[in-house]
C-alpha cells in the first residue's frame, strides 16, 4: 500500500490524524527507506568465499 503526502493532508483536514501525526509518519517512513537504502556494513565470509581462495591458492601452487 502506499501513501501519498496528499493523502495524509486530507486525512489531517478530515481529523483522522492530528498534522503532528502526519509529519511524524513521514518522518519514520523517510528513515525507513533512508535505511533501507544504505548497505549493509557488516562483512560476510562464508563458505563461497573460502572456495574462491582456496582455488586461487591451488593455481599459485601450480
Amino acid at each position: 500500500m502506499q501513501i501519498s503526502r496528499q493523502q495524509l493532508t486530507q486525512a489531517v483536514a478530515q481529523g483522522i490524524v492530528s498534522e503532528e501525526q502526519a509529519q511524524r509518519l513521514v518522518q519514520f517512513i523517510s528513515e525507513e527507506l533512508d535505511a533501507k537504502a544504505l548497505p549493509d556494513k557488516s562483512v560476510t565470509f562464508d563458505f563461497t568465499h573460502v572456495l574462491y581462495y582456496l582455488g586461487d591458492c591451488w593455481l599459485l601452487v601450480l
